[in-house]
């Protein structure tokens, strides 16, 4: 058993017979050659220890044990400018600095909607002042570093939206308050849209509910009940082996029109579902020429429309026409059989 009596033998024995990734090893390597220690350089130094544990237990070499040995080195408390994100707002610019961190560098190049740009003379990252890029830095940096010090600008800005913390709804939502059910976070539009419309659970209340934008909160029905959920949502996704079974949905719904959209595939599939449709005396556009031709005067006499789709995409919008009362996605999660 090899016997380590401080933290810089540790350090030493690591480089020398434990395999480290290409970063751990240059910066175990710099800790042989200090003569004094910051605490975040130890605390990272700790990580790598646990990192490595397996290989050290080879050599009957404890991690917990490990990080208890003394440093010869002088440890000394790293400031804040080394160990916490800083967040400002000068001119136009939003400005972040922060010590490095793979995690966080990693998560926040991921971001698809990032404008941040790298400044490597300044060490600093810079992006066009936008609520949405504070915000996409805000909860990315916070997620990476223990402490994030922000401008009085940012800091005002933060204080006004405090009181909205604890708000539930920021769309408009059925939900039933002392056992009445009532529209959330409403607006003028959706009133006049909605008009004198009694309230109820009724699958055709729901469904023009959701038409018209409004979320349905899920204590209103049972997110495990197929049915319930498609009623209580304008996108619903369906295996296409079970896609008969929205036949009887549809006409409590009040669906009096029904369109094919997406590539002409699964042709049996297509047969047997214009076939139960028409009996449940629906109908049916196959071709999609409701969606295609605005001028259609035909997909005017309908009151609730919805489309079937059969293409692999799970873009809803894709192909969506706007009187759309639902979207139906089909999907296969049947396995291939390769013979």
């Amino acid at each position: 058993m090899v016997e380590l009596k401080t933290a810089e033998h540790v350090a030493h024995y690591m480089v020398g017979n434990i395999s480290l990734s290409r970063f751990d090893k240059k910066f175990v390597e710099s800790l042989q050659v200090l003569k004094q220690v910051t605490t975040n350089q130890v605390e990272l130094f700790y990580k790598i220890i646990y990192k490595y544990r397996r290989q050290l237990s080879k050599d009957e070499l404890d991690a917990d044990k490990l990080i208890h040995l003394p440093w010869t080195s002088k440890v000394i408390e790293s400031a804040p400018q080394y160990t916490d994100g800083h967040v400002s707002i000068e001119g136009k610019q939003i400005i972040f600095k922060c010590p490095y961190n793979k995690n966080f560098i990693d998560a926040f190049r991921k971001k698809d909607t990032n404008t941040f740009v790298w400044d490597k003379e300044r060490k600093q990252y810079s992006a066009e002042y936008s609520t949405h890029s504070l915000k996409l830095l805000i909860y990315t940096a916070n997620k990476f570093f223990k402490v994030v010090h922000y401008c009085n600008i940012i800091t005002g800005l933060l204080n006004t939206i405090k009181e909205y913390k604890d708000v539930k709804y920021w769309q408009p939502t059925l939900a039933r308050i002392n056992g009445n059910l009532i529209i959330i976070a409403t607006t003028e539009q959706l009133d006049n849209e909605l008009g004198d419309m009694v309230l109820d659970t009724t699958p055709t209340i729901i469904s023009r509910l959701v038409y018209h934008g409004v979320y349905i909160d899920e204590s209103i029905y049972d997110i495990g009940d197929a049915k319930q959920t498609f009623i209580s949502n304008r996108v619903y996704e369906i295996e296409v082996t079970e896609v008969l079974n929205i036949v009887p949905w549809l006409t409590e719904i009040g669906c009096d029109y029904v369109v094919f959209t997406g590539n002409k595939i699964l042709v049996d599939v297509r047969n047997s579902l214009r076939d139960k449709l028409t009996l449940a005396g629906i109908r049916i556009d196959p071709e999609s020429k409701w969606i295609y031709n605005s001028k259609n005067k035909e997909s005017n006499n309908y009151d609730f429309p919805v489309v079937i789709r059969f293409r692999t995409s799970r873009d809803p919008s894709y192909d969506e026409p706007i009187k759309a009362g639902k979207i139906v996605q089909l999907v296969n999660s049947q396995p291939i059989d390769i013979k």
